[in-house]
């Protein structure tokens, strides 16, 4: 809405007229949007559009509506704007901050995991989200899994498996071995000095066998 030419703007009057673009903005956006939407149906979140208005968010005044969280039931007011561009979002839940966060990935739709694959670290991580060692995104390193199989139970937290030939693709039975934390970090740190001293051997061309 452009100033007319040659008249001095007040602050009051740019007030008034923000006040007035919001009101006309208000009532298209209650026009179009009447009845309570259920944004997903498997958590159940509602947006309520009866209840769009004006609200105020820190220093401006902003179209707003309230949604309902589809796990703690709660009520909260979310920007009219900003909750048009989160609906065009296929991982949207209308779930609050909270709650979100005990959320799955899979269950926020924003993961498609792959069956078997290689992390950068080098371990192979396969998807079984029912297992119940599997992290949020359902996936379980395979060298744990098949521990687990062998002694038949779940593996503890502070449980490692090594590989004993340092590969860690190899995850055969016979090459895997269940050792502690501690134990666990012993064996990297003479892993990792084994490695050095071999690399200064052979930057020194001294024979070693």
């Amino acid at each position: 809405m452009a100033w007319p030419t040659g008249q001095k703007k007040t602050r009051e009057d740019v007030a008034k007229r923000n006040k007035t673009r919001s009101q006309n903005l208000l009532k298209k956006a209650k026009q179009q949007y009447i009845k309570d939407q259920i944004i997903t149906e498997k958590l159940g979140s509602i947006i309520h559009w009866d209840t769009l208005s004006l609200k105020k968010f820190k220093s401006r005044t902003r179209r707003a509506v309230q949604i309902t969280c589809g796990r703690c039931r709660m009520r909260r007011w979310v920007q009219f704007d900003n909750l048009i561009k989160l609906l065009r979002k296929p991982w949207f839940t209308g779930c609050c901050l909270s709650c979100m966060r005990g959320l799955t990935w899979i269950a926020k739709g924003r993961y498609r995991p792959e069956k078997r694959k290689t992390t950068q670290s080098g371990y192979i991580k396969v998807y079984i989200p029912e297992n119940p060692m599997a992290d949020k995104r359902g996936e379980i390193y395979e060298h744990r899994l098949i521990m687990s199989n062998a002694l038949g139970r779940s593996l503890k937290k502070w449980e490692h498996v090594h590989h004993k030939d340092g590969n860690r693709t190899n995850n055969n039975i016979d090459n895997l071995e269940l050792v502690s934390t501690q134990e666990n970090q012993v064996l990297k740190d003479a892993i990792f000095r084994v490695k050095y001293l071999e690399s200064l051997l052979n930057k020194h061309n001294i024979p070693f066998t």
